[in-house]
């Protein structure tokens, strides 16, 4: 009788356990999950970017539960279109999964990639969101985040957002008083696109011209959009004034980069009866924060404080050699022939030297990605600083053209990436950005980060150069693989 009793107590504390388990699954450590395994911790993702209203609100400082997001695994297992949402918790958005089913836990495979989306869309079919500017503007963002060496105790990666798109604004200047900008188009663009989340590629294989309205600012003087990134880009700009008058004018050749806000300004020409737009002298500023045009600059005709820089007077900071025969444009060297792994990155007619210490940029690779590495990582010089410099290109002065910057980073604690560009005589011309990352200080969180800087060519030829700066004192050792460095 007693062993009955205590077989049916068991029976009922079995149960009741079950049912706990049930109604607690998140906090259940020992809980099976609907497919009889037994739950784990599972993993979390934090943006520490403030996406747009449409993505990521914050309201007093708080990310809602609503905030959703769409995730990708590649690794231990192939998972797809995940549905994960923002608990509040702050400035820093935390993404669980939405369902027991939308689980992804931790592995110790070779290597890990989550690619993420917002906002979160349940009907993507291979991975393929379509895009419509006219049907339904949306400001796609986008996340890629490779874990090398995935540790079965980590279950928090970070998840760095960009804009898929571009953006776009025109101010009118010198308006007659009482008269404002009553609306504003470009007729002849290409509006539909195919985003692939698991590329990050972008393809706009749609022949139609359209014509895109833009959104009047509440200055009335001002006009935006969000644009599809684009080689060339060949339309016709068409306002209407408050006064009825209607003005037309053409823009050819302008070459359109993702995650950049493109400022334009026109000028009414009375006398002509037209108007003139300066796409010469535009402001091109990275897309960063939460992509209202009063929050990135003050006003869109005021010119952006410059980045604090030495002002070389013609001197060939580097003594890169001048001699060198300009190499014609597109620069894409394969980065595979850089040398031996752990050799000095070495490619014909690029320039890789120590300047501080006895650190330079080192030929690695991992599977068959190839790079130049840059590290102070166990360095015995309190200071390192080196510099790896493109071969002398052919540069027209006054001409567009685009600089193409592919990396990753790790063990991210203050050294930093600085990347230039450099006259016909190796003097500076400008900085085009300090990369300065610490997504990720106990490992590699920041992989294959892609940049785009847009620059004027100086006369007959030019170079563009990658400054590593680091010191073990305080320590600042964060090493980059440059992957690719192009130049179009």
């Amino acid at each position: 009788m007693n062993k009955l009793l205590t077989t049916i107590s068991i029976l009922l504390a079995t149960l009741l356990l079950a049912t706990s388990c049930t109604k607690e699954q998140s906090r259940c450590s020992t809980c099976p999950d609907a497919d009889g395994a037994q739950a784990k911790d599972y993993i979390v993702f934090k943006s520490n970017i403030r996406l747009s209203d449409k993505e990521v609100r914050a309201t007093d400082e708080r990310f809602d539960v609503s905030d959703q997001i769409g995730v990708y695994a590649r690794g231990a297992e192939e998972r797809n279109n995940l549905h994960y949402h923002a608990i509040p918790g702050g400035e820093i958005a935390i993404f669980h999964p939405t369902t027991t089913s939308d689980r992804i836990y931790p592995s110790t495979v070779k290597e890990l990639d989550f690619y993420a989306y917002a906002p979160y869309r349940i009907a993507v079919q291979k991975g393929i969101i379509h895009l419509d500017l006219i049907k339904e503007p949306l400001d796609l963002l986008w996340a890629h985040h490779r874990e090398v060496s995935p540790r079965v105790e980590k279950k928090e990666y970070t998840l760095l957002f960009g804009h898929v798109l571009s953006r776009i604004v025109f101010t009118i200047q010198g308006l007659p008083a009482g008269v404002t900008l009553q609306s504003m188009q470009l007729q002849g663009m290409v509006v539909e696109g195919d985003f692939d989340v698991l590329t990050g590629e972008l393809r706009t294989p749609y022949s139609s011209k359209e014509m895109l309205p833009l959104t009047v600012g509440a200055d009335k003087h001002s006009a935006s959009s969000l644009i599809l990134p684009k080689d060339v880009v060949d339309a016709q700009l068409q306002l209407t004034l408050s006064n009825g008058r209607t003005y037309t004018k053409e823009i050819k050749q302008l070459d359109i980069i993702s995650n950049k806000i493109y400022y334009y300004n026109i000028t009414l020409d009375e006398q002509q009866g037209g108007i003139s737009i300066d796409l010469v002298n535009g402001q091109i500023v990275d897309w960063e924060d939460d992509g209202t045009v009063s929050n990135i600059v003050a006003t869109p005709t005021e010119t952006p404080t410059p980045t604090p820089e030495p002002k070389p007077a013609g001197e060939n900071i580097y003594n890169v050699d001048l001699t060198q025969v300009a190499r014609a444009l597109p620069l894409n060297d394969d980065f595979a022939k850089g040398g031996k792994d752990y050799d000095p990155f070495a490619l014909p007619g690029w320039l890789n030297k120590a300047l501080v210490g006895a650190r330079d940029f080192q030929k690695r690779s991992y599977g068959d990605i190839h790079y130049a590495q840059a590290s102070a990582h166990k360095s015995a010089d309190p200071v390192n600083k080196c510099v790896l410099i493109t071969p002398r290109m052919q540069m027209t002065a006054g001409s567009s053209y685009t600089v193409e910057l592919t990396y990753s980073s790790g063990h991210t604690n203050g050294a930093t990436l600085t990347v230039q560009q450099l006259d016909k005589d190796g003097a500076l011309v400008k900085t085009l950005e300090v990369i300065n990352d610490t997504t990720s200080p106990s490992g590699y969180g920041n992989q294959h980060y892609k940049k785009s800087y847009a620059i004027a060519g100086s006369a007959e030829a030019g170079y563009i150069a990658l400054l590593y700066e680091a010191s073990q004192e305080p320590l600042h050792s964060t090493t980059y693989q440059v992957e690719a460095l192009t130049v179009k």
